[in-house]
């Protein structure tokens, strides 16, 4: 785990908004937003003239409305890389993107994962010949996915 921090504290500076400003010349703000007018937004209350805007949201990890899970020590997306020991074993609730780059992760570095999908598919917002493919390689590297599934109680 102690490899895995420092591998990604090397790469995040390619993945920060600072460098992605400065290597494509494009302004990064961060914050609540709203549109004045068709060339106007708001960020944090400061109104900024625009040609063209690209909205991107970005997502946050929910965490599930389960009896008991604040009694449990979970993680999620944002801290998981902050354990000092890896895990024997590891549940992820969900079956999204970033699940799937975790679940893959953890896999791969020996961890055994099980992932929960609420519905009947892999991936249901995206591509489903792609999702196809990764469900089969997640399968593959050994990862266990449920699918009509979610906790029932922590």
């Amino acid at each position: 785990m102690e490899r895995m921090r420092k591998i990604r504290a090397e790469i995040s500076i390619h993945d920060s908004a600072e460098n992605f400003s400065k290597t494509h010349g494009i302004d990064i703000m961060l914050g609540a937003a709203k549109f004045i007018n068709p060339n106007t937004i708001s960020v944090n209350g400061k109104e900024i003239k625009f040609f063209k805007a690209c909205i991107c949201t970005g997502g946050r990890p929910r965490r599930p409305e389960v009896p008991g899970v604040n009694e449990i020590p979970y993680m999620t997306s944002e801290n998981v890389w902050n354990l000092t020991l890896q895990p024997q074993s590891l549940l992820i609730v969900g079956a999204g993107p970033i699940a799937c780059e975790l679940g893959q992760g953890f896999q791969r570095l020996g961890t055994q994962v099980t992932m929960l999908a609420r519905g009947t598919q892999f991936l249901p917002r995206e591509d489903q010949d792609a999702a196809s493919f990764l469900k089969a390689q997640l399968e593959s590297d050994g990862c266990q996915l449920m699918f009509n599934s979610k906790p029932v109680s922590f």
